[in-house]
C-alpha cells in the first residue's frame, strides 16, 4: 500500500467556483488520474473575520474514538495541531474552549464508515463527492475532514470546508504531519479574512 495517508499534490488542479448564496469550490486532480482529493468550501454571504475577531475551540461532533482508522494514527491530535497552527499563520489564534467568542471553531475527522457520503450531506448539506481509488490489490476507504466555524450568537454554520481522500497507513508520524497540515492549508486558504491597516 503507498506510504501516504493523505497524497496530496496540485498539479493540474481544476477549480470551479459557483455562488448561489452560499460558495461551493471544488479542487480535484484532473490528469486523468484519479484525485488524490477533493475539497468543497461554502461560506454564507458577507461572511469574514480578522485579527479583531475572537474565535475559540468547540468540542468535535463525532465519536472520533470509535474510529479505528484514525485513532490508531493520533490523526485527530495532528488535526488540531495544524488547524491551530495554520489559523496563527493567517492571524486568527484560537483561544481555548470556554473562551468568550465571537465563533467557534470545529472539526470533524471520520472514515466513511462512521460518516458516509448520505450522512454527511443530511447533517452538513456539504459533499465533495470523492471516489476512493481502487488500483489493483489496493483498496481504500475514504476519509472525510470536516473545518466548520459557527457563530456564538446564532450556532448556526457560517463556514465550513470538507475534504476527502484515501485514508491510507503505513507511513511516519512526521510525513503524517507534513500531510495532514498541507491538506488543512488547502482547506483554510479559502477562509475569507479582512485585513485591516495599521493602527486601524
Amino acid at each position: 500500500m503507498p506510504n501516504t495517508f493523505i497524497h496530496v499534490f496540485y498539479r493540474a488542479l481544476f477549480t470551479l467556483l459557483i455562488t448561489i448564496g452560499w460558495q461551493q469550490t471544488i479542487i480535484a486532480d484532473t490528469a486523468g488520474h484519479v484525485p488524490a482529493f477533493a475539497i468543497v468550501s461554502t461560506s454564507s454571504p458577507n461572511f469574514s473575520v480578522s485579527s479583531r475577531t475572537r474565535i475559540s475551540w468547540l468540542l468535535e461532533d463525532i465519536n472520533i474514538n470509535s474510529d479505528a482508522p484514525f485513532t490508531a494514527q493520533r490523526a485527530q491530535e495532528l488535526v488540531r495541531r495544524a488547524i491551530a497552527e495554520v489559523m496563527l499563520s493567517k492571524g486568527l489564534p484560537v483561544a481555548p474552549s470556554g473562551s468568550s467568542s465571537d465563533y467557534y471553531i470545529a472539526y470533524t475527522l471520520a472514515s466513511e464508515s462512521t460518516l458516509d457520503d448520505g450522512t454527511l450531506m443530511k447533517r452538513y448539506n456539504i459533499s465533495p463527492g470523492f471516489n476512493p481509488s481502487k488500483s489493483g490489490a489496493n483498496v481504500y476507504e475514504k476519509g472525510t475532514l470536516l473545518i466548520h466555524i459557527i457563530d456564538a450568537n446564532t450556532r448556526q454554520t457560517v463556514w465550513q470546508s470538507v475534504v476527502q481522500a484515501n485514508i491510507q497507513s503505513d507511513i511516519s508520524e512526521e510525513q503524517r504531519k507534513a500531510n495532514i497540515r498541507s491538506v488543512v492549508q488547502s482547506m483554510l486558504k479559502k477562509l475569507p479574512v479582512t485585513s485591516y491597516p495599521s493602527g486601524g
